[in-house]
C-alpha cells in the first residue's frame, strides 16, 4: 500500500465582529433566549428592560475539521464471455486466429480484465458532535492563523474558552476510507494507494451572552457566530468549563508506520496471488 500525507494543519478563524457590538445586538434578542416563558408572561405584561441583567459573556472557540482522502486501487482478473452465433448452423467461430466451439448455442471466451478503482471524499465535520456538514466550508472564506503543532497543546487565548475536538485525525480518515474503499473481486492486485490530501482542524469564534431575568431568576443565552454574525437563542456557555487541550501529537496522529490499519478489514477479496 503506497500513502501520500499531506501536512496535518490547525488554524484558529478571524472574528469579523467585535464582542461588544456582538453584544449590543444580543441584547435586542435576550427575551428570544427564554422561550415559552417570555410568550407566556408578555399575555399579562410586556417585560421591563430593566428587569434583565448581563449575566455572563463569553468568547469561545470551537473545533471543526476538514479532511480530504483519495484512494486508487489497481487490480486484474479473468472473466469469461459469452456470445451467441446467429445460426444454429453455425459449429465454430474464428477470432484473431484461434477457433471456439459453439457448445450450447454460445462461444465462450476468456479475457483478462484490467480494472482501476478510485475516489475522492472530502468532508466537513463538526469537532464536538463529530456530524458531517458541507456548509462547515463556507467559514474558511474568512482570514484565519495557523497555529503550530506546538502551539496547539497551549493555545488559550485570553479570556477565551478553547474546546479541544472529540474526535482526532486517525479516527476521522479511517471513517472517511470506510465509507469509500469497497470489497472487489481480483486474481491479482497491481497497486493500491491512498492519498490524505488535507487534514486540517480550525477553531472557530463564537459570542456567548447570558441574560438574567431578575424577577423571575432564570438564566437564558444568546449566541452570536463571530465570522457570520447570525445569532441563536437556545445557546449555551461554557463558563464552568475547563480549557483542557491535548498534546498537538495526539490530535493529528497519524503515524506513517501505522497507516495501514486505518483501511477497513477485507476491503479485496482477491482469489489468486497477490504482488508484493
Amino acid at each position: 500500500m503506497e500513502w501520500q500525507v499531506a501536512d496535518q494543519k490547525a488554524f484558529v478563524l478571524t472574528e469579523q465582529l467585535s464582542m461588544d457590538l456582538a453584544e449590543g445586538r444580543a441584547w435586542g434578542m435576550k427575551l428570544d433566549a427564554f422561550g415559552t416563558l417570555t410568550k407566556v408572561t408578555s399575555v399579562f405584561q410586556k417585560p421591563k428592560e430593566d428587569d434583565f441583567q448581563l449575566a455572563y459573556k463569553e468568547l469561545r472557540y470551537e473545533p471543526l475539521w476538514h479532511i480530504s482522502v483519495m484512494f486508487k486501487s489497481v487490480y486484474q482478473r479473468e472473466r469469461q464471455y459469452r456470445m451467441a452465433p446467429k445460426g444454429p448452423e453455425v459449429r465454430s467461430v474464428t477470432i484473431l486466429g484461434q477457433d471456439f466451439a459453439v457448445e450450447a448455442g454460445q462461444v465462450t471466451l476468456t479475457g483478462m480484465e484490467h480494472c482501476e478503482d478510485e475516489g475522492q471524499t472530502e468532508v466537513w465535520v463538526d469537532g464536538i458532535t463529530g456530524k458531517r456538514s458541507p456548509n462547515l466550508a463556507n467559514l474558511i472564506r474568512y482570514g484565519s492563523k495557523q497555529i503550530t503543532a506546538e502551539e496547539l497543546a497551549t493555545f488559550a487565548p485570553a479570556g477565551a474558552i478553547v474546546q479541544a475536538p472529540t474526535m482526532h485525525a486517525a479516527a476521522l480518515v479511517k471513517e472517511v476510507l470506510g465509507g469509500m474503499v469497497k470489497t472487489v473481486e481480483a486474481d491479482e492486485i497491481l497497486g493500491e494507494g491512498v492519498a490524505i490530501q488535507a487534514v486540517e482542524l480550525y477553531f472557530r469564534p463564537i459570542y456567548a451572552f447570558q441574560f438574567h431575568w431578575v424577577s423571575k431568576d432564570k438564566y437564558g443565552v444568546v449566541e452570536c457566530d463571530a465570522l457570520t454574525g447570525q445569532y441563536k437563542a437556545d445557546g449555551k456557555v461554557l463558563k464552568d468549563s475547563p480549557v483542557e487541550m491535548p498534546n498537538g501529537a495526539l490530535i493529528f496522529d497519524l503515524q506513517k508506520d501505522a497507516m495501514d490499519t486505518l483501511l477497513p478489514g477485507e476491503h479485496v477479496t482477491i482469489p489468486g496471488p497477490v504482488k508484493k
